[in-house]
C-alpha cells in the first residue's frame, strides 16, 4: 500500500532507465518488513541495482554486506512489531477506561480534551434512533427503513443503514480489533437497547442468509 515507493519500484526496473542503485537514508526506510522485503531487494541485485542505506557502512554488494543488510531489514520489523503492539495495548487500556480512540459513527460528536472525553448524540442521531426503533418495532427492510427516513430529512444508502443497524456502539458498546473480541460497555448514551440490537440483528440475520458480524 506504500504509493511512492511502488512507483519507485516500477521505475528503477524499467529497462529504459539507467538506474545504478537505490539509496534509503536508514535500510528501515527501506521497508519493516522483515524477510518479505529479501525477495525485492535480491530482485533488485539481479538487475544490477543495489540497495544502499546512507546512514551505514557496509557495502550491500559483498557477502558480509548483504548479511548486515538482513540483519538490519529484520530488526526494522522487529522494531515495527514492538511499535504495533505498544499501540494495541495504549489503544485498548483506553477503551478499558472508556475512551473511544476513533471516530464516532454518524449520529454521534465527540470531544476529547487530556482531561476528559465527551460523547454527545446529534440531531441526526435522534432520527437515527428513530429508525432503529422501526426497525426494532415494525420488523422493516433496510430500504423500508431508508424511505422512511429519507422523508423525515435522513437520506442515507441502503448500506450505511446495514453498517448503522450492525454497529454496536449505537447499543452503548465499544468494540475494536483492540479489544481481540471482547465487548465493553460505553459511557455514551445509547441509541438502542441491547435487547433491540441483538433483535434487529437477528432479522438482519435471516434476511441476508448470515450470521451477525460486527463492525468497528
Amino acid at each position: 500500500n506504500r504509493k511512492r515507493f511502488n512507483e519507485m519500484l516500477k521505475f528503477v526496473m524499467d529497462k529504459k532507465n539507467r538506474i545504478d542503485a537505490v539509496i534509503v537514508y536508514s535500510t528501515s526506510r527501506f521497508s519493516r518488513t522483515g524477510t518479505k522485503s529479501f525477495s525485492i531487494i535480491d530482485e533488485l541485485m539481479d538487475r544490477g541495482i543495489p540497495v544502499f542505506s546512507a546512514t551505514s557502512t557496509y557495502d550491500a554488494r559483498t557477502v558480509n554486506g548483504k548479511m548486515m543488510q538482513r540483519f538490519e531489514l529484520m530488526q526494522a520489523e522487529h522494531d515495527n512489531a514492538v511499535k504495533s503492539q505498544a499501540v494495541k495495548d495504549c489503544g485498548a487500556h483506553a477503551l478499558r477506561n472508556g475512551r473511544w480512540i476513533q471516530q464516532v459513527p454518524r449520529g454521534y460528536d465527540m470531544k476529547t480534551t487530556r482531561a476528559e472525553q465527551v460523547i454527545k448524540v446529534t440531531e441526526e442521531g435522534r432520527l437515527i434512533q428513530k429508525a432503529f426503533r422501526m426497525k426494532a418495532d415494525e420488523n422493516l427492510s433496510n430500504e423500508e427503513v431508508r424511505e422512511r427516513m429519507r422523508g423525515q430529512g435522513l437520506d442515507l444508502s441502503k448500506q450505511n443503514w446495514s453498517n448503522i443497524f450492525s454497529n454496536i456502539f449505537y447499543a452503548g458498546y465499544f468494540a475494536h480489533n483492540f479489544l481481540e473480541g471482547e465487548i465493553i460497555e460505553g459511557p455514551h448514551e445509547p441509541l438502542v437497547s441491547l435487547e433491540d440490537f441483538q433483535k434487529i440483528n437477528g432479522i438482519l440475520s435471516k434476511s441476508h442468509n448470515r450470521g451477525y458480524e460486527q463492525k468497528f
